[in-house]
């Protein structure tokens, strides 16, 4: 299969993904839905792994949310694998995460931070972690969008 049209079946199975699992940003978020479903059709074989891998747009979008335990070392991987092309972060939180997994978030919001320069949008829902408030108060040149979702004042996940 061509690599271009291999391309187009990744950004098709990964745009349903994020405009399922997101909704209409900033309104109406649907955190319910398939995650990282694009992940899974680049496993098919050897060929379309490897595909994927070269494919940095394929990587500009990076998830967290809750049900993820691996999601911190996964979205610092994203981050990697799309340089240096721009990303746009949702993050969904809505418990106080706790030792490695916190000291996981602070990393990844850490690199995050050294490449500021590369984010377009950044969406928060729920809790916002300490170390992504204190990226909001960066100077985010090329950010076109921040939206932060709470459904009470800003409650932030304090490193414990």
């Amino acid at each position: 299969m061509p690599l271009e049209i291999l391309e187009t079946v990744f950004a098709h199975v990964r745009s349903d993904d994020t405009d399922l699992y997101f909704g209409s940003v900033p309104h109406s978020y649907n955190f319910e839905a398939g995650f990282l479903s694009w992940v899974v059709v680049s496993h098919i074989c050897h060929y379309w792994r490897e595909c994927a891998l070269g494919m940095k747009r394929l990587w500009c979008v990076i998830q967290l949310r809750n049900r993820t335990s691996f999601a911190s070392s996964a979205a610092a991987t994203f981050l990697q694998r799309s340089y240096p092309l721009n990303i746009t972060l949702y993050h969904n939180t809505y418990f106080f995460p706790s030792g490695a997994v916190s000291s996981l978030i602070d990393a990844f919001y850490a690199s995050l931070a050294e490449n500021r320069d590369r984010i377009a949008g950044i969406y928060l829902k729920g809790m916002v972690h300490q170390t992504a408030w204190m990226l909001l108060q960066e100077d985010l040149v090329n950010t076109v969008e921040i939206v932060v979702l709470c459904d009470s004042p800003i409650r932030f996940l304090e490193n414990r």
